[in-house]
């Protein structure tokens, strides 16, 4: 390989997993300060990929293929783009007539120069985080080129699973010591005694693991070896047994962890995605494999047997418990009478800045509505209807056609890459659900590992 070329690689390489292996630790990442680190570094690696699609022009590895849903994706970041800039007064009335009005009013109000002209209400901070979802995009394209590389995608699988594991067990603790918290961090008084690893929100803790649960186990079906079949023998005639086992136990404290967070949203979400998994894994033969079945019954064994012992009396109160709190349905109603007013969107990341005009759900004036609890619906407030068609529209378009890759792919054949895909893609399933119950897109960490598990089953599920 040319020496340049190496060099870029690596670099990509390294930033890939520099972000994959430490942006859960910090908070998922929540903080102002420091997803903008992150956002860099995938910055670089795009540049770094770039620069080596330059060397090595010839190469078609590290291009991605035309897809429509790129092409819509490449128009949600316009549109988005398009609502932090200045417009004509003409062309902002037309628009949104209530940011127009609100600005003249203001600007007469106040004898001064009016603010700026924007669909957004925060312009800035509508410009960060559309800086952070080009980064998303950028890291997508990276991670589909790097993937392609089979040694660097069992590493970075090794990653996470080291990675999930230890959030599991630090989520444990907190389950069993309910004062230790989350680091150093002081001011959670509730949820204390709920897994959430270093999230501060439990139900983010329940996305990641909902996430990385089928795509591991799908890495640890894809590291048996099936060469004489796909059944319980193969597992028998393994010459990594404890590799598997130890494999099989990482799976147990993840989906114990994710049962001790009590998010019924991740819960449910994560059943659902198990569920897929298995209903892909029939695949051409119109049967679950002797092995997988060996595997997956394994796993929820030891969980169940594990999970008796500590007791899953709190996690069945959590969900026949009826919320004495203020109900999402609440601030999804609350939410209706924006959207009416502003059918191209409020700016990404500008919900905060309008949401408590319209609220009236919260019942106190010392609460305020941070997100929607709805990834789905605050997208459509945000980015309005045209943000919302075109974006939803690319990622459905994605998973239909992911998953006829998966369904055209023979399992005996080639059952590696099969269940990295299978696994990949029921882990985006479980998130998508427990999206329309909570906020893990708005999560940097979280949206960081959704679009890691995209490139995944791209890669994986890719035709011939």
């Amino acid at each position: 390989m040319n020496p340049a070329l190496r060099i870029l690689t690596l670099t990509q390489q390294a930033l890939a997993l520099f972000i994959l292996g430490t942006i859960p630790i910090l908070f998922g990442a929540v903080q102002a300060w420091i997803w903008p680190i992150y956002t860099v570094a995938a910055y670089a690696a795009f540049a770094a990929l770039a620069w080596s699609a330059a060397v090595c022009a010839h190469s078609a590895r590290g291009r991605s293929a035309a897809n429509a849903w790129w092409a819509a994706a490449a128009l949600f970041l316009a549109l988005t783009l398009a609502a932090c800039l200045p417009l004509p007064d003409a062309l902002l009335a037309l628009l949104s007539p209530v940011r127009f009005d609100l600005l003249r009013h203001s600007a007469d109000l106040t004898g001064s120069a009016p603010l700026l002209p924007t669909v957004s209400y925060a312009p800035l901070q509508s410009l960060a985080w559309w800086a952070f979802l080009l980064g998303l995009a950028l890291l997508f394209a990276v991670l589909s080129a790097r993937f392609a590389n089979a040694r660097f995608l069992r590493a970075t699988l090794w990653v996470l699973l080291a990675l999930a594991v230890l959030q599991a067990l630090y989520g444990l603790l907190q389950a069993l010591v309910p004062n230790l918290g989350v680091l150093w961090v002081t001011y959670l008084k509730s949820g204390m005694g709920d897994a959430r690893g270093t999230y501060i929100n439990r139900n983010h803790f329940a996305g990641f693991m909902a996430m990385l649960l089928p795509l591991l186990l799908g890495f640890s079906l894809s590291r048996v070896r099936w060469e004489e079949g796909l059944d319980f023998r193969a597992l028998l005639r393994s010459d990594r047994p404890h590799q598997h086992m130890l494999m099989v136990l990482g799976l147990v404290l993840m989906a114990l962890a994710l049962l001790f967070s009590k998010s019924r949203g991740g819960i449910t979400g994560t059943l659902v995605g198990l569920f897929v998994f298995v209903v892909l894994a029939r695949g051409g033969a119109r049967r679950i494999p002797a092995g997988v079945w060996a595997v997956m019954g394994l796993f929820l064994g030891l969980t169940l047997f594990y999970g008796l012992r500590i007791g899953f009396g709190p996690i069945i109160e959590r969900f026949l418990a009826i919320d004495t709190d203020i109900s999402r349905l609440g601030y999804w109603r609350d939410s209706l009478p924006v959207i009416a007013a502003h059918p191209f969107g409020i700016g990404l990341a500008a919900f905060e800045t309008v949401f408590p005009i319209y609220e009236a759900s919260l019942g106190s004036e010392t609460l305020t509505a941070v997100h929607l609890h709805n990834d789905v619906l605050q997208l459509l407030v945000e980015a309005g209807w045209a943000g919302f068609v075109v974006l939803a529209g690319a990622f459905t378009l994605f998973m239909l056609q992911m998953l006829r890759r998966i369904r055209r792919m023979d399992t005996a054949a080639d059952p590696g890459p099969f269940f990295l895909a299978a696994g990949a893609y029921s882990g985006l399933v479980a998130l998508s659900l427990h999206s329309f119950l909570d906020f893990n897109l708005q999560i940097p960490a979280n949206a960081v590992y959704f679009v890691t598990l995209m490139a995944i089953v791209r890669v994986t599920s890719r035709e011939p």
